[in-house]
C-alpha cells in the first residue's frame, strides 16, 4: 500500500481572511523487499561456544522462497540452515562476516542481502595449582576471555583456613586479586592458594571447690569455636555462677554454659554455692 500526506499553504487575503493558497499531496511507494538479521553488527563472543545469527526477510512477496548463507568463516565451522546461521563451538578466534541472500515469490522474484560482522574472542587458560590441606576450584573453571571476573572457590579441610589467595600471568606478572575474585587478562594464569592451620588456644580451669568442671573441647579450641563448660556440683551445692577471662584478663562473654573461644588463652572459674536449706517454722 502507498501512503499519502496532504500539505496545506495558507496566505492572508483582502479583508482580513486567510484563504487556501495551495495543496500539495505527495505519495510514498510501499517499503522495498529487505532482510535483517538480530544480531549488531561487530558482535562477539567466547571460542569454545557456538552462536547463531537468525534473518528475517519482510516486504516482499510471501512465501519467502528461500535463504542463503555465506561467510568469511571456514564452511566447516558454520551450518547455515533455512534463515538460522550457527557459528560452531570449534571456529577458530578471529573476526569474520555473515552474508544472508534472502529471494521472494514476486515475479521476477526479488532478492534481498544484508550482512553482519562478529568476532571468535579468545579464551585463556586457569590453571590452579595443586593446594595441601583443602581444595580449590574457580568459576569459571578451566579458561576465561580477557576481562571477565573469575571467581576463586577455596575449601579448607577440617581445622584449616585460608592463608592467601595469588594469581600470576603466563609471564608471571601478578594479577591482582579482591578478596576472591580477579579479571582475567589477556593471558593464561595461575592461581594458587594457601592454607594453614587455624590456631588452637589453651584453656585452663581454675581448680574448684565443692564440684568437677570440665570443658568440651577439653583443654585447647579454635578460633571462634564453641566452648561449652560442663559443671557438676557436689551434694548440697549449686553453680553459684561461671567467669571466663583470656590470657589479657579481658573477660569474655559467656551465655547460659557456653563461650566462643577467642584468639588467647582463656581461663574458666565456676564458683558452687551452698544450696539454701529451707527453714519450717510451726506455729504454736
Amino acid at each position: 500500500n502507498s501512503s499519502r500526506y496532504v500539505r496545506f499553504n495558507y496566505v492572508a487575503k483582502a479583508l482580513g481572511n486567510v484563504g487556501v493558497d495551495g495543496v500539495l499531496i505527495t505519495a510514498f511507494g510501499a517499503s522495498a523487499f529487505g532482510v535483517t538479521v538480530d544480531k549488531t553488527n561487530g558482535y562477539t563472543f567466547a571460542e569454545g561456544s557456538s552462536s547463531t545469527i537468525a534473518a528475517t526477510a519482510a516486504n516482499g512477496t510471501e512465501p519467502y522462497l528461500g535463504y542463503s548463507w555465506s561467510s568469511t568463516l571456514g564452511a566447516m565451522y558454520y551450518t547455515g540452515i533455512g534463515n538460522v546461521f550457527t557459528i560452531l563451538a570449534t571456529a577458530p578466534t578471529g573476526s569474520y562476516s555473515a552474508t544472508i541472500t534472502a529471494t521472494d515469490s514476486s515475479d521476477p522474484p526479488q532478492i534481498a542481502t544484508n550482512s553482519v560482522n562478529f568476532t571468535v574472542i579468545p579464551r585463556y587458560a586457569i590453571t590452579i595449582t595443586t593446594p595441601t590441606n583443602g581444595t580449590v576450584t574457580t568459576t569459571p573453571a578451566t579458561a576465561s576471555v580477557a576481562g571477565a571476573t573469575v571467581t576463586i572457590i577455596p575449601t579448607p579441610a577440617a581445622g584449616y583456613q585460608v592463608a592467601s589467595i595469588s594469581v600470576v600471568d603466563s609471564a608471571l606478572s601478578p594479577v591482582m586479586v579482591i578478596g576472591n575474585t580477579f579479571t582475567m587478562p589477556a593471558k593464561a594464569v595461575t592461581v594458587t592458594v594457601n592454607f594453614t592451620v587455624i590456631p588452637r588456644y589453651a584453656i585452663t580451669i581454675t581448680t574448684p571447690t565443692n564440684g568437677t568442671v570440665t570443658t568440651t573441647p577439653a583443654t585447647e579450641a579454635m578460633v571462634g569455636a564453641t566452648v561449652t563448660v560442663n559443671s557438676t556440683p557436689s551434694a548440697g551445692y549449686q553453680v553459684g555462677g561461671i567467669s571466663v577471662v583470656d590470657s589479657a584478663l579481658t573477660p569474655v562473654t559467656v551465655t547460659g554454659n557456653t563461650f566462643i573461644m577467642p584468639a588467647k588463652a582463656v581461663t574458666v572459674t565456676v564458683n558452687f554455692t551452698v544450696i539454701p536449706k529451707a527453714i519450717t517454722i510451726t506455729t504454736p
